[in-house]
């Protein structure tokens, strides 16, 4: 004789619609299981289990790796890429990538950034600016210096800020003793022109310039200095040319101003050099110079001709004219280089 036996279930099985509609607090001792519901790409139904005082839109669904105990790597293989779990936000421009590898969160909107943890290295990346919001950050155990630890003076004693570069200039400037003259020119001179391009003539006798430079309105001030070096050459020996410097109004032509010094070597000398001084006294139309005398490219210490005062004004553009003349049509003479520096106490 068969015995029958109707005993009640544990388990609970119904489609997604029919738990949506139940509202059953289920005892504990129940496991409710979805009938058309799974885990991701897997043939697992999703289950809840019941714990006598929620109902199924309360209770969570049990995990996936304890429910099927499945390892990371199984987990990730069942997101949208092969190991790796993808979140995107529904504009698609902030992103969460978990792979075996490492993991990113990324913002991809009109300006970009990201984080990256590897094992060895974390990355922050970002298009315009990475703010740390921390009032210290550190390195290796050392403090890393941020905004709050510049400071724009430097005080005796203080350890625990760093000074601005502004600060340091500002403080190497005041160390810099104003009664020495040689101090206070080194560090105002300014280079202001130069050319060493070789200029050389043949055959003209009269008046040929070499070279023209053109000194702006304003670049000498009421109490400035300009020096001059040039170097000339020449071959052949059959005359005996002037080497002059006129600084004037024109251009192109030697007008509107004055000789400021010249040199005239000898026939047999094939290399020379002229040297020019002048200084503005506390305007700038009134340029002291030297006397006109044969001045070579070494200054000389002492002569018998007075200081010259000339009218150039130094507020208007003015050229430095640097010329020869006299020469033999058999010789060739030009100039081989030229410096100019004008300083501005």
């Amino acid at each position: 004789m068969a015995l029958t036996f109707n005993l009640p279930s544990q388990i609970v099985v119904q489609t997604a619609a029919q738990w949506a509609a139940d509202n059953t607090v289920y005892s504990s001792k129940r496991i409710l299981v979805t009938s058309d519901a799974y885990y991701g790409s897997t043939d697992q139904r999703k289950i809840k289990i019941a714990d006598g005082t929620q109902t199924w839109a309360q209770l969570d669904y049990f995990p996936l790796d304890v429910a099927l105990g499945l390892t990371l790597a199984q987990v990730l293989a069942n997101g949208n890429e092969t190991n790796q779990l993808s979140l995107n936000s529904n504009s698609g421009e902030s992103q969460l990538h978990l792979l075996n590898a490492f993991a990113s969160f990324g913002w991809f909107g009109a300006k970009e950034g990201s984080v990256l943890a590897y094992n060895d290295s974390t990355i922050i990346y970002h298009d315009d600016l990475v703010e740390l919001n921390a009032t210290s950050v550190t390195k290796n155990g050392s403090e890393v210096i941020t905004s709050a630890n510049i400071t724009q003076v430097i005080t005796n004693g203080v350890t625990d800020k760093a000074p601005s570069e502004d600060a340091v200039y500002d403080a190497l400037a005041l160390k810099l003793d104003a009664n020495n003259a040689a101090v206070t020119n080194a560090r105002n001179r300014k280079y202001f022109a130069y050319d060493n391009t070789t200029y050389t003539y043949t055959g003209a006798t009269g008046v040929v310039i070499l070279k023209t430079i053109l000194i702006p309105g304003g670049t000498m001030g009421t109490n400035s200095t300009l020096e001059l070096f040039a170097s000339f050459m020449k071959s052949g020996t059959a005359g005996n040319p002037t080497y002059l410097v006129y600084i004037g109004t024109s251009a192109s032509a030697l007008s509107g101003g004055n000789i400021v010094q010249y040199i005239q070597p000898g026939a047999t000398s094939l290399q020379s050099g002229i040297w020019v001084r002048l200084s503005t006294k506390n305007s700038q139309t009134s340029t002291n110079t030297k006397g006109l005398s044969q001045v070579a490219l070494i200054p000389q210490t002492s002569q018998t001709i007075p200081i010259n005062n000339r009218a150039f004004d130094w507020a208007s553009d003015l050229y430095v004219h640097i010329y020869a003349t006299g020469a033999n049509a058999a010789d060739t003479q030009g100039i081989q280089d030229y410096q100019m520096y004008i300083d501005n106490p």
